[in-house]
């Protein structure tokens, strides 16, 4: 159980990275390797610390396969973290092997016209598991909408194309 409690919890902060955003992402530059070097070796510290006032397991993925938005300062992660530390997770689980169904969110704001705007990209897919990698592959793609607020401009998505981009 507490290898799923892992797993889910490493899944919620990789989902909550895409919700929140990146907190170095306004940065004028990004971020050099000394520097994540040393986020990485804070956030360890941090998980610890967690993990020993939530009383649950908490470990963090191998520095090289963080994202831009992974890196935060060491408040903003040890906030996160601890909001999902005290998350609740209850449900069935399933086997790895069955296609699971999922739907994703992000949000781009821009200027346009002297006008902030907000574009929304939401995609609805399936993914199946892949015993050689280890992993849920994607398997097909339902639906990608679009949705643009903040302007008079009327928005309208007439289609799309759907790839992968390492061809799983």
């Amino acid at each position: 159980m507490k290898k799923i409690f892992a797993a889910i919890f490493s899944a919620c902060i990789l989902v909550s990275g895409f919700l929140t955003g990146p907190a170095y992402a306004q940065e004028s530059e990004p971020l050099d390797q000394a520097s994540k070097e040393a986020l990485y070796e804070a956030y360890q510290t941090i998980a610890e610390q967690v993990a020993d006032e939530t009383g649950r397991d908490i470990s963090l993925l191998p520095m090289e396969k963080f994202t831009l938005e992974d890196w935060r300062t060491p408040e903003d992660f040890r906030a996160l973290l601890t909001e999902i530390a005290d998350w609740e997770l209850t449900g069935s689980f399933r086997a790895p092997d069955q296609p699971r169904s999922t739907t994703a969110e992000r949000t781009a704001t821009f200027e346009a016209d002297g006008q902030e705007c907000k574009l929304t990209i939401t995609g609805s897919f399936e993914t199946t598991y892949n015993e050689a990698s280890r992993r849920q592959h994607f398997s097909g793609f339902t639906s990608i909408e679009s949705e643009l607020s903040g302007s008079s401009a009327v928005w309208t998505q007439t289609d799309c194309e759907v790839y992968s981009l390492n061809g799983n």
